[in-house]
C-alpha cells in the first residue's frame, strides 16, 4: 500500500467535493428527503457521496467504502476500509448553517491511520498522513487551500488548568455536553457543528470537546484519526479509548481531548 498516494487521494476528494457540496449551499438548489429512519438526506449529500465513493474505488477497488449514504455498512473481516460521512451537518446544510464538513477516513485492522476533514463553506481544511503529520489551512479560496494543503500544523499543548471547550451548537444538547465536563477546568466554551470540532481542536482553538448523543462512526472518523496524530485522544464515558468497526457502526458518547488536556 501507498499510503503517501492514498493520503493525497482523500485529501483531493474531500476538496473537489467540498467544492460541489459549497455550489449547492450557495445557490440553495437541492432536494430535500427522509431516509428509512426520518433522517434527512439531501441531492447534495447524494452528489459527494458519488465523488468520493466512486474516486476511492477507481484507485482502490479492493477497500470497501462504508459510506452513510451507502448500502454497505458490514465492516471487512481484515479491517481495512475507509469511512465516509459526505456531508456531517445535513440539517445545518439545508438550514443555512456553513458548518457541515466532508469527512474520508482510512481504518487498517479497524484502527484510524488517516483522515480529512474539509469545512468548504468556512474553508477549514485539515488531515494527517501514516506518519502521523498533521496539516491544515483556513481559507476561503479554494486555489490556496489546494496550493497549500500541506502546510504543517502544530498544536500548541493545551493547558489543563482553563481548557477551551466547544460542544454542540443546539442549546439543549449543548448543555447536556457541558454536563459531561464536570471536573475539568474550563475557561469558558465556544458552539460549533459537525465534526468541525475536531478541527477545532487539532488547529488549537479549542481543548475539550464533549459529545453526550450517540454518533455514527462515520460522524468522528476522520476527525478522530487527525485528532490522534496531533497527540490526542476521544474516550467513552467510561474511558476507554473509543474503537471502531462496532456491530452497526454506532458510538457511545464521548468526550475529546487534545494533548495536555487531562482530567483534574
Amino acid at each position: 500500500m501507498n499510503h503517501a498516494a492514498l493520503h493525497d487521494t482523500m485529501v483531493s476528494l474531500v476538496l473537489i467535493s467540498g467544492y460541489r457540496a459549497l455550489e449547492s449551499f450557495r445557490t440553495r438548489e437541492f432536494v430535500q428527503n427522509r431516509k428509512p429512519d426520518n433522517s434527512l438526506v439531501t441531492s447534495a449529500d447524494l452528489e459527494v457521496d458519488r465523488i468520493i465513493t466512486a474516486g476511492l474505488q477507481r484507485h482502490y477497488p479492493a477497500i470497501p467504502v462504508l459510506s452513510e449514504e451507502g448500502d454497505n455498512h458490514a465492516p471487512p473481516e481484515d479491517g481495512t476500509f475507509f469511512l465516509v460521512d459526505p456531508i456531517d451537518g445535513t440539517n445545518g446544510f439545508a438550514n443555512g448553517n456553513p458548518q457541515f464538513t466532508i469527512n474520508i477516513a482510512y481504518l487498517e485492522n479497524c484502527k484510524l491511520l488517516m483522515g480529512a476533514v474539509y469545512a468548504p463553506a468556512v474553508g477549514f481544511l485539515c488531515h494527517n498522513d501514516a506518519s502521523r503529520n498533521v496539516y491544515g489551512i483556513r481559507s476561503d479560496n479554494l486555489a490556496e487551500l489546494i496550493m497549500q494543503r500541506s502546510t504543517p500544523l502544530k498544536r500548541p499543548q493545551a493547558n489543563a488548568n482553563a481548557l477551551r471547550a466547544v460542544i454542540s451548537g443546539s442549546a439543549k444538547q449543548g448543555s447536556r455536553d457541558l454536563d459531561m465536563l464536570d471536573g475539568y477546568k474550563l475557561s469558558g466554551h465556544a458552539r460549533a457543528s459537525s465534526s468541525l470540532k475536531f478541527n477545532m481542536l487539532v488547529a488549537g482553538e479549542a481543548d475539550v470537546y464533549a459529545r453526550r448523543m450517540e454518533t455514527s462512526e462515520w460522524d468522528t472518523a476522520a476527525g478522530h484519526a487527525i485528532l490522534l496524530a496531533s497527540g490526542g485522544v476521544v474516550l467513552t464515558a467510561d474511558g476507554a479509548p473509543l474503537t471502531y468497526g462496532k456491530p452497526g457502526l454506532r458510538n457511545p458518547g464521548f468526550i475529546a481531548l487534545a494533548e495536555g488536556a487531562v482530567v483534574s
